[in-house]
Formats: C-alpha cells, structure tokens, sequence
C-alpha cells in the first residue's frame, strides 16, 4: 500500500483551533459509502473524539451552518454524488472559517485537481488506522 502525507494546501488568516486538554475535538466524516463512514466513527471515537458522521454531503453543510457546535474537522473524500466537492468545502469554510479539512481520497493526490479553496491535508486511501490517526492530529494542529 502506498501512502503520501503532506499538508495539502493552506489557508492564510486563520489561527489553528487547538482543542484544550477538556475538549474533545469534535469531527464530521462525510463519504458516501455506508461502511467507510462506520468505520472512521468507530476509530475515531476510541481515539477519544466526538464524530458526527454524514452519507450525503447536503446533510453535512446543513448541520454545519445549523448546529450549534461547530466541528474542528471535517474528513470528505473527494468524489461525492450529492454536491461537487470543491462547492462543498467553499460553502462549508464559509459558514465556519476556522474548520480544517483533511481530504481522503482513492484517487492519487495527482489526479485531485482543485483551484480553491484547497483541503488542509490529503491521505490517499487505503491507509493504515495509525496513518489516519496521524493525519487527524496533523490536520488539527495545522
């Protein structure tokens, strides 16, 4: 399995939300398959998260921009049938500026082609649980 980790793409202005050692970081998943957004939740919840997990990116920006809590992370993958995934992360960083996005994808991060807004991280699938942990921990320090 091959795997490359970097920092994505930046977005000047906006201070890191480092969560307090109280403060469960709170992260939306959002893939379109089933499976795959079960399996983020339970890693992520017995890594000591709180996740709000998504199937339809739709459903995802409407709990963004309604819900009170706001998340520190988002984790998408890039092909999504309910909403283009360069209008998703644009609308999602305009109902909450500080949100840091971490893109998980089967595509290879060459052939992920984006003007802007540009995700925080990329991990390409399939990874290995320790790799997206530390692609989380990254993302959020970022």
């Amino acid at each position: 399995m091959i795997t490359r980790f970097k920092p994505f793409g930046q977005r000047a202005g906006y201070a890191a939300s480092v969560p307090s050692a109280t403060h469960a970081p709170l992260i939306y998943v959002v893939d379109d398959h089933a499976a795959v957004v079960e399996l983020y939740t339970i890693f992520l919840e017995a890594n000591g998260y709180n996740v709000r997990s998504f199937t339809d990116r739709v459903a995802a920006l409407t709990a963004l921009r309604t819900e009170r809590a706001k998340p520190d992370l988002l984790i998408t993958d890039y092909v999504g049938p309910s909403l283009p995934i360069e209008g998703f992360i644009r609308q999602c960083l305009a109902a909450h500026p500080e949100l840091r996005i971490l893109m998980a994808s089967g595509c290879h991060e060459s052939d992920v082609d984006f003007v802007h807004p540009l995700p925080d991280r990329f991990i390409q699938k399939p990874f290995t649980a320790e790799e997206l942990r530390q692609e989380v921990e990254a993302a959020l320090a970022a």
